[in-house]
């Protein structure tokens, strides 16, 4: 020990400068291992001071004045004040779609008023009042409800009535071209009486000019006479039309019966005749009765928009002042209500049980 220590003594100068650089090297490791606890606590600064500033410009979708506008996105302070103004516009726009929603169920359900002149507001009423929905109570109420579907769509043909529960369109055809004919040959035949002709004579030019007066004025009459009856050019059921309305060819080719018919129903598509595949004989599922009320709903709407249009409670209206003077057809696209036909389902799987051999599908017109 004593030679360590005298050693030592000797050489002072070489000890001192180990002891410096011993120091230096523990003070770099030092440094360094300070250096990343900074750098460390520096990051988490940085990432506080930029939740900050996120909390300062925080961008906040804000429903827009204007109803159908996009929301506008605006940056602002995340506070207390920010915070209640956002839940009182959210809460407002909650209270305003609830209300829009009972009101829409109230306005279909019971408040629809096609006319003025209604005693009584016609809504989306259910086709039987009682013992239909939600479950046919008994098995007899299924082919009423067939029964009660048919004559819903034809009544909405009918003339005008305060109490009716659809709307009517007091709807008819045009004059039939044989009848319109027929009255035309007695004017011939009269026109030969009056001048003494046979059927053998031929007219002179003065007497072809005033027959074909003659006869234009009549048909025109014709015409007048029946459009100032009624309010709209639709066709009835086939069964339920003019003796003598037979199918014409070309432009005046009869028109069709214009509501879409559900198949389930047993009507035919067109002329709502009866079909052929034994559907008329099956008892209609709950589901394709609800499907039918729906399209009922639906084809009730548009009659009563052009009840509306063409003022069918007002007599001294027609289908010369109408703005919609014929109503050609209607059809509901598959799959707009329930299950797509074209997609399978239940109600594509229920149309192969009961009516196989059938062309399948609605009445589409």
């Amino acid at each position: 020990m004593n030679k360590i220590i005298r050693w030592i003594k000797a050489n002072i100068l070489i000890v001192i400068s180990v002891i410096v650089v011993i120091a230096a090297v523990a003070g770099i490791f030092m440094a360094h291992g300070r250096g990343k606890s900074v750098v460390t606590r520096a990051g988490e600064r940085k990432n506080v001071l930029s939740q900050v500033n996120q909390l300062l410009r925080t961008p906040v979708k804000v429903p827009a004045e204007k109803p159908g506008e996009e929301p506008k996105s605006v940056k602002l302070l995340v506070n207390e004040p920010a915070l209640a103004m956002l839940t009182s516009i959210y809460e407002r726009m909650d209270d305003e779609a609830s209300g829009i929603f009972e009101y829409a169920v109230l306005h279909n359900r019971d408040g629809v008023t096609h006319h003025p002149r209604y005693r009584k507001a016609v809504g989306h009423q259910p086709m039987m009042a009682q013992g239909l929905f939600p479950e046919a109570a008994e098995r007899n109420v299924l082919f009423d409800a067939k029964t009660v579907y048919v004559r819903a769509l034809r009544d909405m043909l009918g003339p005008y009535s305060p109490d009716a529960t659809y709307p009517r369109l007091n709807a008819g055809m045009p004059p039939d071209l044989a009848m319109i004919q027929a009255e035309l040959d007695n004017i011939v035949a009269d026109f030969r009486m009056q001048h003494d002709l046979t059927e053998q004579q031929q007219f002179d030019q003065r007497q072809m000019i005033a027959l074909r007066e003659s006869l234009r004025r009549r048909a025109t009459e014709i015409l007048i006479q029946r459009a100032r009856s009624i309010h709209l050019y639709a066709a009835p059921p086939e069964g339920e039309r003019p003796a003598g309305a037979v199918e014409q060819t070309g432009a005046a080719r009869m028109i069709s019966y214009p509501f879409d018919v559900g198949a389930w129903s047993g009507q035919g598509s067109g002329g709502m005749t009866r079909r052929d595949d034994g559907a008329e004989d099956l008892p209609p599922s709950m589901f394709e009765i609800w499907q039918g009320q729906v399209e009922l709903w639906i084809q009730q709407d548009l009659a009563e928009v052009i009840a509306r249009v063409n003022r069918v409670d007002d007599p001294e209206q027609s289908v010369i002042t109408a703005p919609v003077k014929q109503l050609m057809s209607i059809e509901i696209v598959d799959g707009y209500v329930g299950v797509s036909d074209n997609k399978g389902g239940f109600f594509a799987t229920r149309k192969k049980q009961t009516m196989a051999g059938g062309r399948g599908g609605r009445g589409g017109l």
